[in-house]
């Protein structure tokens, strides 16, 4: 996993770098992701933490991750919530393929990390998520958790 300081959710393109995957497909759209222009071979990236509302779904829950589009950048996933319990979802670390559907376990949670290509002062990319399972009852509501 990577980490950039300075990298915000607004620089990311989103309103918070914790992302909500609930039924419905949700679109994460990142234009750019570069803090500044430098002469150096920095990667710059942006992660997020997607996971579904507390209590929303049942066991065997999973969420949905598509590439849409990766202009001079990576993609990876891995599944966990931080960078101390994360696994990376794909083999030997590798970048996501475009349209593929990737799935975790909902009760796992995914990080997932869009970072530049090598010394690139451009990069964007374009990602679909959704929580695919069966959900609580809303008279459960007050038996959960």
């Amino acid at each position: 996993m990577s980490y950039t300081p300075g990298m915000t959710a607004a620089v990311c393109g989103s309103e918070s770098l914790e992302l909500s995957a609930t039924a419905d497909k949700k679109v994460q759209v990142s234009d750019s992701l570069v803090l500044a222009s430098r002469d150096s071979n920095l990667y710059e990236s942006c992660a997020w933490l997607i996971k579904p509302p507390a209590d929303t779904f049942r066991d065997g829950a999973y969420i949905n991750i598509w590439v849409t589009s990766l202009t001079k950048a990576n993609f990876y996933i891995y599944e966990g919530t931080d960078r101390h319990n994360a696994t990376a979802v794909i083999s030997l670390n590798a970048t996501a393929v475009l349209g593929a559907p990737y799935r975790v376990p909902a009760s796992s949670g995914v990080i997932v990390v869009m970072q530049t290509i090598g010394s690139q002062l451009s990069g964007s990319g374009q990602f679909s998520y959704q929580t695919i399972g069966v959900q609580y009852d809303w008279y459960e509501s007050p038996y959960i958790g």
